[in-house]
């Protein structure tokens, strides 16, 4: 089972942040990413709680505990003329996530079905 550093840095990888980036944005000490990533130190609550007011996409019951999805999605929807329409950029960007995912943890037909959904979108 994964620790919470693990965790931290799968998010890091998903969102494409770096340890001095993350302790830029949360105000922490210079440094306390990078030891935590090396296995110097750990993470006090401090710390978590920092990170998770810092990043409002980060969902702490996956963070904390391992349990249920990393990333809360809000849905984003405009209504037009009776239909929804989704903006393509947004969906193209939760595909790369998507795919970011599969890519660690998901068989070589995942690979195939995003490539297909993918294409579905861009028409």
């Amino acid at each position: 089972m994964e620790n919470i550093t693990e965790r931290l840095v799968k998010y890091m990888e998903v969102k494409d942040l770096t340890a001095y980036r993350m302790t830029a944005d949360a105000n922490l000490s210079v440094g306390l990413i990078g030891k935590a990533i090396k296995g110097k130190s750990g993470l006090n609550i401090e710390t978590i709680e920092k990170i998770l007011l810092t990043y409002d996409d980060l969902n702490a019951q996956w963070f904390v505990t391992g349990k249920g999805e990393m990333l809360i999605v809000e849905e984003i929807e405009v209504e037009q003329s009776n239909e929804i329409m989704v903006d393509k950029e947004l969906l193209l960007d939760m595909f790369q996530k998507v795919d970011y995912l599969f890519k660690l943890s998901i068989q070589e037909n995942a690979t195939q079905e995003l490539n297909a959904l993918r294409d579905r979108i861009m028409k």
